[in-house]
């Protein structure tokens, strides 16, 4: 009595490379996941860097450049008299 005949072991064969390409394919498609989430997160850094330093440029240039804050204050209805 023959237990695996050739035509199952050709089968058995077909399931663990099946087994084993699916197995590679998610550890790449898992490894790319991670490569792009790290590619955003440093884009999204990169943009809130150069937002805030325009930020602080163009706080700089309206102070006069000295770095303090100016506040004015106007009198949308005129002076009292």
């Amino acid at each position: 009595m023959k237990l695996v005949g050739p035509k199952r072991l050709i089968a058995i064969g077909g399931i663990a490379g099946a087994v084993a390409y699916w197995q590679v394919r998610a550890r790449r498609r898992r490894q790319e996941e991670l490569e792009w989430e790290a590619e955003v997160m440093g884009a999204i850094d990169e943009g809130r860097r150069a937002g805030d330093g325009a930020e602080r440029s163009s706080i700089a240039e309206s102070n006069g450049g000295d770095g303090e804050p100016t506040i004015t204050i106007s009198d949308p209805g005129g002076s009292a008299s």
